[in-house]
């Protein structure tokens, strides 16, 4: 059986040529689900925008009206400071009437302030960050814990104010801090861990939690941009991943800082991530699979199925009838069908052929079994002229012509029992041949010791033919010498020897002094034709001393029809 690569199976080129066709669309569905995933992933950021700004709308509003106070008061200081008891009832206003403000004042660089919303001049030169603030003459965002004009902490917010383009102090708003700690509503959101309102340093300004124990909720790194909205995901200092939300303030340089459980606000996200490589696999795994089901159903079974009833016909000649159903396509339907016509014309083109093969068999035997009795006729016919021949020559010429017409005899009798293919198994030919010759031409109480080595070489009858005629001509030869008076006992030695392609036939047998040379005769040249007929060889030996006479026959055998064993 031929041995057949896996990779050229009609299950994998089918599914090689399927993937490049679901190649395209597999790269659409990976677009596309990445462009859903990009949009949820964008709507998860904007929800959760949304819901920290829904969240901390309490804080930010009291923070951004500190920051717009503060703004408002630094464009018109100069102009306050000029009276200081409407400045005074100014603060007190705000105060009054904002109730998130606690302290509201106009600090000169003196630090001696007599516009504030507490009543007096007030010394706040010895307060906390007060040189820091002036030093730095900048916005500053800050928390005091021990403030000295209050009993609670309070959130600040500094900025500077300038009289004729020259630094002339700081406008202070003040904020109680427990109006940013304790305004958590009821209902929020289970995934919020914090709200956490944050400077441009990083540092801390308010906390739902408590600003002791916020910083293990701030995330690991090293500044959080409060310039723009943002979500980012990060490892908070407790080693917690989190999901952080940065929304600036309106008005200074602070944001509010949303902290989020991670599991319930990243999953959505990570679903559409993993959904744009998932989805298109397993629709390629999808359709893959249901085309390979329907190739399975609709061709490659019942092309198994033909191939094995095809095996089992090549080798049985017999055709499989399993009962299962035909299959459902037309095309392989007809396949089946033409398959088993096929099938039937070769039965019935193999029968004609064995029956006219037999018929010419029993011709071919009949042929030979006449030409065999007609040969034999004609030798026995011979037979009778040689016993009533009156001179010697005549008589032995007949005898050579029977001896000849004897082998041919012979070749169509093993042609008629023995011949297999039109070919003839000569050695069995020419022992029989040299047993006949020997019987039917040794003088009546002559002994000659025969040696046969005979290997079974087939040949074609054109073959076959001259050689039985080589044979018997030097049989004939033989003879004459067994016929001459010699003392010692005569012998004759013939082998038949195949090497490849190429016979070799050896007649060795004894002679005697008073026999003429073997050539003189006619035998000599009716074996060289023979010889060249057959395309061979021959070459003759006579050695005095040893008294042998060896005749060597070399001839290739035909390869169109011969055989060896």
């Amino acid at each position: 059986m031929t041995k057949t690569n896996w990779n050229k199976s009609l299950l994998v080129l089918l599914s090689g040529w399927l993937t490049i066709a679901l190649l395209p669309l597999g790269v659409i569905a990976i677009l596309q689900t990445q462009r859903v995933a990009q949009e949820a992933r964008e709507s998860t950021r904007n929800a959760l925008i949304a819901r920290t700004e829904t969240i901390a709308q309490a804080e930010r509003a009291i923070i951004e009206h500190a920051f717009a106070t503060s703004s408002f008061l630094q464009t018109i200081a100069g102009d306050l400071l000029d009276n200081p008891a409407f400045c005074s009832e100014i603060m007190q206003r705000f105060t009054s009437d904002e109730r998130e403000f606690s302290f509201v004042a106009i600090v000169p660089i003196s630090g001696i302030v007599s516009c504030s919303s507490e009543n007096g001049q007030i010394d706040t030169s010895s307060w906390p960050f007060f040189e820091d603030v002036m030093r730095a003459r900048e916005t500053f965002i800050g928390v005091s814990m021990i403030p000295p004009m209050s009993d609670q902490p309070i959130f600040n917010v500094v900025r500077p104010y300038e009289i004729d383009g020259t630094f002339a102090g700081m406008v202070n708003v003040s904020v109680p801090y427990d109006r940013l700690s304790n305004i958590a509503e009821e209902g929020e959101a289970p995934d919020l861990i914090d709200v956490i309102t944050i400077s441009e340093r990083n540092k801390v300004l308010a906390s739902r939690k408590g600003i002791a124990t916020v910083s293990d909720e701030l995330p690991a790194i090293d500044t959080v941009d409060i310039g723009n909205r943002s979500t980012f995901t990060a490892t908070s200092r407790s080693g917690q991943d989190r999901q952080y939300v940065v929304i600036p303030f309106r008005g200074g340089p602070a944001a509010v800082v949303g902290v989020w459980d991670m599991a319930a606000t990243v999953p959505q996200g990570m679903i559409y991530s993993a959904q744009s490589v998932v989805l298109p696999v397993l629709m390629w795994v999808t359709s893959l699979a249901v085309a390979l089901i329907a190739l399975h159903a609709l061709v490659l079974r019942h092309l198994q199925r033909l191939r094995g009833n095809m095996d089992q016909f090549a080798a049985t000649r017999i055709m499989q009838n399993d009962g299962r159903s035909k299959p459902f396509a037309n095309e392989m339907r007809g396949l089946e069908e033409d398959f088993i016509r096929m099938a039937d014309i070769v039965v019935r083109e193999e029968a004609n052929v064995e029956n006219r093969l037999h018929e010419r068999e029993s011709l071919l035997r009949e042929i030979h079994h006449r030409v065999k009795n007609n040969l034999q006729l004609i030798a026995s016919l011979m037979n009778m002229q040689k016993r009533r021949a009156n001179h010697e020559e005549t008589r032995r010429v007949l005898e050579q012509l029977q001896d000849r017409i004897l082998s041919l005899a012979i070749i169509h009798k093993d042609l008629q029992e023995d011949a297999y293919d039109g070919v003839v198994d000569v050695g069995a030919l020419i022992s029989d041949l040299v047993q006949r010759m020997t019987e039917a031409t040794l003088p009546d109480g002559q002994r000659l010791d025969v040696a046969l080595d005979l290997a079974p070489v087939n040949l074609v009858p054109d073959q076959a033919v001259p050689l039985s005629f080589i044979v018997a001509e030097a049989m004939t030869n033989v003879m004459k010498y067994v016929d001459a008076a010699e003392p010692d006992k005569p012998w004759l030695r013939v082998s038949l020897d195949q090497s490849g392609e190429t016979a070799t036939l050896v007649m060795e047998n004894s002679i005697g002094s008073t026999v003429q040379e073997a050539g003189s005769g006619t035998g000599g040249p009716l074996i060289k034709a023979f010889a060249v007929q057959m395309d061979g060889s021959v070459t003759t030996e006579r050695d005095e001393d040893s008294a042998t006479y060896v005749l060597t026959l070399t001839f290739p055998i035909t390869q169109s029809r011969a055989k060896t064993h």
